[in-house]
């Protein structure tokens, strides 16, 4: 019984050490330099070994969860740093968004795309007030506005912006492309077509119902009301008996 009184005393210790002795942030900071934009490590958005990853428009799975770590990291830390590390990786995803308004040859990495703009959409103009009113100088170079040949996908350049500027310029644009790949996608069957493993609607799932919300607290987003029922299409879905394609074992 002693031996037993001392393994979990080691464990709980080590759990109480762990809770705080493990340094989270500075951990994501070194690798998210690394992964992202060190100049003598091409990072995350080139393991495909493209000479222009973004041009290749596969970039979603490897900058959408970036984005969303960053997010995380400001919903842990409140620091603002992270947010802005966020708008400028988010708007050099959007640069680089085709004419069809879709961003990568393959739809799931839409969704892993999609999911974390909209996160931020709905911190900064539905959860967190304070956030809309936080300005940015791109004057001071703390907001870099990337060119791009498809007028609409450049943030018009200003001086400064605020923060519910930057939330208001990408929902439009992530409405412009979850409305384009609903009307070539979407059946109320199996919800996706094109992503059709429902681990892989998991990022739409997560855009729909970050937009979607926004309608039901917040009358003058009532125009996005479909995106929360198509939200809940997927989650009904994900709960029932349907068929679905295991990427894994090659089965239904």
């Amino acid at each position: 019984m002693r031996l037993v009184a001392c393994i979990l005393l080691l464990f709980i210790t080590l759990g109480t050490h762990a809770q705080y002795d493990v340094p989270a942030k500075e951990m994501f900071d070194k690798l998210g330099h690394k992964a992202v934009y060190n100049g003598t490590y091409d990072g995350i958005v080139s393991y495909m070994l493209y000479t222009n990853p973004w041009s290749g428009y596969r970039y979603g799975e490897q900058v959408g969860p970036t984005l969303e770590g960053y997010i995380r990291l400001y919903e842990t830390t409140q620091d603002k740093a992270y947010l802005i590390k966020f708008v400028n990786l988010a708007l050099k995803a959007v640069a680089w968004r085709k004419a069809n308004y879709r961003f990568n040859d393959l739809l799931y990495m839409d969704g892993q795309l999609l999911w974390p703009m909209a996160h931020f959409i709905h911190l900064v103009l539905i959860d967190d007030p304070n956030l809309a009113t936080f300005e940015v100088s791109s004057n001071a170079g703390l907001i870099e506005v990337p060119a791009s040949t498809i007028a609409v996908n450049e943030l018009p350049f200003q001086s400064s912006y605020v923060f519910q500027e930057i939330a208001t310029w990408l929902l439009a644009r992530g409405v412009e492309s979850l409305d384009a790949i609903i009307a070539d996608e979407w059946d109320e069957d199996i919800g996706f077509k094109g992503a059709a493993a429902v681990n892989l609607q998991g990022g739409f799932a997560g855009a729909l119902l970050h937009l979607g919300h926004m309608a039901a607290v917040n009358s003058s987003y009532s125009g996005l009301q479909s995106y929360l029922d198509r939200g809940a299409r997927l989650a009904a879905l994900f709960r029932s008996d349907m068929d679905i394609e295991d990427d894994c074992s090659c089965s239904s």
